[in-house]
């Protein structure tokens, strides 16, 4: 009955562990995910407000249609790399999650093994 308290006790205390690890994954995961959400963001309408300045001042110089050619291509350029840079935290996001589904379907075969060897017991 010893051997049995001592694997209940060690595999209690390894799944408190993971648990612990596991939530503090998951939030810093979300947490940076969130950070590179919201600097995308920001430099995305930081750079859609420089570059709309920059095109009503080079129509006030008169510059041709080939600098607004320019301008445009230079927004769908930060659209792409915006949305690059949330597919990456939800890449992120996913993996993270993957880890704690994979701990947690660790600690449920440890468990099984826990009580298969009370039984034998």
């Amino acid at each position: 009955m010893g051997i049995s308290s001592f694997f209940g006790s060690l595999f209690g205390k390894a799944k408190g562990t993971i648990d612990s690890v596991s939530d503090k994954v998951e939030d810093m995961a979300e947490n940076a995910i969130d950070k590179a959400t919201d600097v995308a963001g920001d430099l995305k309408e930081k750079a859609s407000g420089l570059i709309d300045d920059a095109s009503e001042k080079l129509d006030e110089m008169g510059v041709g249609e080939k600098v607004s050619g320019f301008v445009e291509t230079a927004k769908e350029k930060l659209e792409d790399a915006s949305e690059w840079v949330e597919e990456k935290a939800d890449d992120a996001k996913e993996a993270a999650s993957n880890f704690v589904d994979k701990a947690e379907d660790k600690i449920d075969d440890l468990r099984g093994k826990k009580d298969n060897f009370e039984q034998a017991d």
